[in-house]
């Protein structure tokens, strides 16, 4: 259980270090571009077209 919960752990902070920005980077148009190319690279690695 205790496996489970560190990988479901690491999961989700893989997932939210792909879109939120690193600190030196924190105006609010360098998060918008860097969310944008998250999305981006997550349609491409989800294989979606929308």
């Amino acid at each position: 259980m205790a496996l489970s919960r560190k990988l479901c752990d690491e999961i989700a902070t893989g997932l939210r270090n792909l879109f939120v920005p690193p600190h030196n980077q924190r105006s609010a148009i360098d998060i918008h571009l860097h969310r944008l190319s998250a999305f981006a690279q997550w349609k491409t690695a989800a294989m979606i077209d929308a």
